[in-house]
């Protein structure tokens, strides 16, 4: 299936930047630190549940450096991961883990061909969403809800921050609204779960199950 083409401007050039900079790793993710990176995986675990405990196939849209990866691992979850990212530099980086369980292919999410077959058990968006133009995420999403078998996990900018975050620096991310966001997922499942109470609303997490 053709994946969406993003609109106006390409989402991937912050990224390249910041690769040319700095080469494939954490600093190229344009995260603000490694331990935020970690709190969103840790509200995809606790929305998921059990579904991830359970699942065999995981992919992993915007997968960087395969963090998510590790952490997994680090949970003694074992699942088959494809992570698609658009980044050489973060495959290799990604693939120098050398897990044996994942596989890792160079995919531009808003343009190319997705190389995938079939569904997966969840399908996981973590940061991928925060260049983008609202339309282009839409379509990544409808796009990652096809090939989702079981549920879809999600985190993204929230435009309803507390105090302290509403004038946090964004740099090249941009918010998205939280009430189109949360009807994008109620209308494709009645099984959607809304969490933004981690970083004080600065970020957004859904998940949906099948």
């Amino acid at each position: 299936m053709a994946a969406p083409r993003c609109v106006s401007e390409d989402p991937l050039d912050p990224y390249r930047v910041a690769a040319l900079e700095h080469g494939g790793g954490f600093k190229a993710t344009l995260w603000g630190s490694p331990r935020t990176q970690r709190l969103r995986f840790d509200v995809f675990g606790e929305l998921l549940g059990s579904t991830l405990e359970e699942a065999k196939h995981l992919l992993d849209l915007g997968c960087g450096d395969g963090a998510l990866t590790r952490w997994l691992r680090a949970r003694g979850l074992q699942a088959e991961v494809t992570g698609l990212d658009g980044l050489p530099e973060m495959i290799d980086a990604a693939r120098a883990s050398g897990d044996a369980h994942a596989r890792y292919e160079c995919c531009d999410l808003c343009s190319d061909i997705w190389p995938l077959d079939g569904t997966f058990d969840v399908v996981a968006i973590s940061g991928t969403l925060n260049t983008m133009q609202p339309s282009a995420a839409m379509a990544l999403l409808e796009q990652a809800w096809s090939y989702t078998g079981e549920a879809l996990a999600f985190n993204f900018l929230g435009d309803r921050p507390e105090a302290r975050w509403a004038d946090a620096p964004l740099g090249p991310a941009r918010r998205a609204s939280v009430e189109a966001m949360t009807a994008f997922a109620r209308k494709h499942t009645d099984h959607a779960h809304v969490r933004s109470d981690y970083l004080q609303g600065h970020d957004v997490t859904i998940c949906m199950q099948r």
